[in-house]
């Protein structure tokens, strides 16, 4: 009995730890676009964060999920007038995920 409570006890706090971290590691961040693309199963536009001490810089993302495709399309609206957006980014690392995406002039 006292096995099957310490396993329990563990998975919790495992699902709890990543819980907190999918949830930590989503931000929102304004950014330049450099390229945008596609492979054969994903889209993926290339950033560069515009704070003064950038997060990222010419980091790839994938357009995330079953929206991707309107995403992409703000994306391209943006680059070809020349304004930014501001993404939401699962993480900062290469190939993360993008999740939400505005065109903005900031």
């Amino acid at each position: 009995m006292r096995a099957k409570k310490t396993g329990l006890v563990a998975v919790v706090a495992l699902a709890l730890v990543c819980l907190l971290t999918m949830n930590a590691s989503a931000a929102w961040y304004y950014a330049t676009i450099n390229e945008v693309g596609s492979t054969s199963s994903n889209i993926a536009v290339r950033l560069s964060d515009n704070a003064t001490s950038p997060a990222f810089t010419n980091t790839w993302f994938f357009l995330a999920g079953d929206r991707a495709k309107e995403m992409l399309a703000a994306v391209l609206t943006a680059k070809s007038l020349g304004k930014n957006v501001l993404i939401n980014a699962q993480g900062i690392t290469a190939f993360s995920d993008i999740t939400g995406i505005y065109v903005t002039d900031k």
